[in-house]
């Protein structure tokens, strides 16, 4: 009988492993959105994101720079922005969090995210 579970269990075992190896190893969707600028969802900010020195090297900290402005171009210089991220399709998010997860703009059009770490490539 133990022999039957430990089997049992075995097998439970290399049926998930596999599900999430297939799971990390299926491509990105068609419709996969890379855009470093984007409107809100309601239409009321425009915000773009760029790398503070390009290429962005996949393993190392690095910064980022994000800008926020109204949809006709004018910046806001009153807003709270949380930065996170992950890669949704293999279940797990950025493998270091940002030293400053939510930042409060006060008067300045541009940010700067520090503090994260790529570990696959990407766009």
């Amino acid at each position: 009988m133990r022999k039957w579970t430990i089997a049992a269990i075995a097998l439970a075992v290399l049926v998930v492993a596999g599900f999430y190896a297939l799971r990390m190893l299926s491509p990105p969707p068609a419709d996969l959105d890379v855009a470093r600028e984007k409107t809100s969802a309601a239409g009321l900010y425009a915000v773009a994101i760029e790398p503070e020195a390009e290429p962005v090297q996949q393993g190392s900290l690095h910064g980022w720079i994000v800008t926020v402005k109204t949809p006709d171009g004018e910046p806001v210089s009153d807003a709270e922005i949380t930065v996170d991220g992950g890669m949704p399709q293999h279940g797990h998010g950025l493998p270091t969090a940002p030293n400053r997860p939510v930042i409060s703009v006060r008067g300045a059009t541009a940010l700067r995210a520090c503090a994260l770490t790529w570990v696959a490539g990407g766009c």
